[in-house]
């Protein structure tokens, strides 16, 4: 387990499987859309999206959600109606590197490679080959399957020269091995180091104990997609340390009750606020997700299965006390992808995993990790 081992080494790694909470309260607003993948394995994978439509006309790349999966890079229209092959062949964990291109893994769980796809034709270049890794105390077959479990666990530097990936063999509160992979783009060279592992696992030679230094590690800074808070005010909101919604004015008053929930992600707009709660802990943190309007003070289950919009919650007779569903829910992880996109001024976006919601609309899901 990390946390026995990591003696303050790597102790942000347990932070991090809790980043839904520290992200309370965070809008994403983005003139592009730019998105995050997740593990396909955490959540279900939806093998028939919203069908197409024979007139709806094909995305184009600015316009559109890039997905990638273990057949191909696609382009899906916001709504859903309509989506196109843009490369064939595996994209996992893609990357928006540039307005033209995505940087994605490819190849088998053993055999990974570093891709670079435009995005103007398609066309694909291996940027490098990632070595397998076993550690060097193991049998001869011994390799780890290693993998990025979150959306922070693969990126680029300021620079968009660098890529630095974490690769564990189970998420942060379970992994037993995390190798560090920086990749320069441009000489395609690779450093590695076994940051979690030790003394269990010896590091093979080439490969360096202990953390990268800050100078050569890959930062936050092209990662944040927090934007402030928007100064419209509404009339309803919500009190995480209560648990009540309400009324906002001189004197604030409480509406409804939802209690064991706990703020999470604001819409561009304000006027949407995503709530988390109802957690189950083990190897994964679970939760449940509730969509709250600001404007009304209205409470939505956020679905399991895309379909129709949910029916409002509402409370029991002669109470103010409102249940959320315990069936029928999207189960929820901290190393899922939740978060608003903003499409135009008038409309947003919410994504949980591979789930798209728009406010009052059907949702639909596509197949496959979100490009981030």
């Amino acid at each position: 387990m990390i946390a026995a081992r990591m003696s303050g080494q790597c102790s942000t790694m347990i932070i991090r499987t809790a980043l839904w909470l520290a992200a309370a309260s965070c809008a994403q607003s983005l003139a592009v859309p730019v998105f995050q993948p997740i593990q396909t394995l955490r959540a279900p994978v939806y093998e028939v999206a919203a069908p197409a439509t024979a007139s709806a006309p094909a995305p184009d790349p600015e316009h559109a959600l890039i997905v990638g999966n273990r057949e191909r890079l696609e382009l899906w229209a916001m709504d859903g109606t309509s989506h196109r092959t843009l490369s064939v062949g595996a994209a996992f964990h893609p990357r928006r590197l540039d307005a033209d291109t995505v940087v994605a893994l490819s190849g088998t769980s053993l055999d990974k490679q570093l891709v670079r796809i435009s995005l103007r034709d398609g066309s694909r270049k291996v940027i490098v080959s990632l070595p397998a890794f076993k550690c060097d105390n193991d049998a001869a077959d011994a390799w780890q399957d290693l993998d990025v479990q979150d959306a922070l666990d693969f990126r680029f530097d300021a620079s968009g020269k660098t890529a630095c990936l974490d690769l564990m063999d189970r998420n942060a509160n379970m992994a037993d091995v995390m190798l560090k992979v920086r990749v320069d783009l441009d000489s395609a060279s690779i450093q590695r180091w076994l940051a979690v592992g030790e003394p269990e696992c010896v590091a093979p030679p080439g490969v360096l104990n202990g953390d990268p230094s800050d100078a050569e590690w890959c930062d936050y800074a092209r990662d944040s997609e927090d934007a402030p808070e928007p100064s419209t005010t509404f009339a309803f909101d919500y009190d995480d340390e209560t648990g009540w919604v309400e009324r906002v004015g001189a004197e604030p008053s409480n509406y409804v009750h939802l209690p064991d929930y706990m703020r999470e992600k604001l819409s561009p707009s304000g006027r949407w606020l995503v709530l988390g709660g109802d957690i189950q802990e083990g190897d994964y943190i679970h939760r449940s997700l509730v969509l709250f309007d600001r404007a009304n003070g209205a409470l939505y289950p956020v679905l399991a299965e895309p379909g129709a919009w949910p029916v409002q919650l509402t409370t029991a007779k002669a109470s103010d006390t409102i249940q959320a569903p315990s069936e029928g829910m999207a189960d929820v992880v901290g190393e899922s992808d939740v978060r608003w996109l903003s499409v135009s001024p008038d409309s947003e976006l919410l994504i949980v995993d591979q789930l798209v919601i728009a406010p009052h609309k059907p949702s639909w899901a596509f197949k496959g990790e979100l490009a981030h």
